[in-house]
């Protein structure tokens, strides 16, 4: 059996095609190379909030590589809020909040001061 070291594929599902390439030589595991590339698809808006991803069996498939190997990409694409999914239902892109700078704290004050409540002194 020839062992593929690097993988180009188009990816079809009902949800759409996808071109990822994973190289079995590079330093970074296969399952990162894997979630850095639908990762970038997602930020890119190549896939859409509420598009589906391919199934882990076809895409492990289509890559060449186990079906485990998806999962822990899907696991970390989970981990980091870019996808959603429950059992017997397909995985799918999810909203993603902004992450707040630091003018935009919350509980911050904004830099004035509160107010006392109503009935109470601040003088000593």
């Amino acid at each position: 059996m020839c062992e593929r070291w690097a993988v180009l594929a188009a990816v079809k599902w009902r949800g759409g095609m996808i071109l990822l390439n994973v190289d079995r030589k590079a330093q970074m595991p296969v399952f990162m190379q894997i979630a850095g590339q639908l990762r970038q698809l997602m930020e890119s808006g190549s896939l859409k909030v509420g598009a589906q991803l391919p199934a882990t069996r076809a895409l492990a498939q289509a890559l060449g590589v186990n079906r485990t190997t998806v999962c822990e990409a899907y696991q970390e694409l989970w981990a980091l809020g870019y996808i959603e999914s429950r059992a017997g239902s397909y995985t799918r892109v999810r909203e993603r909040g902004r992450i707040a700078g630091p003018q935009g704290r919350a509980g911050s004050a904004g830099g004035r001061r509160r107010r006392a409540p109503a009935g109470t002194s601040t003088s000593a």
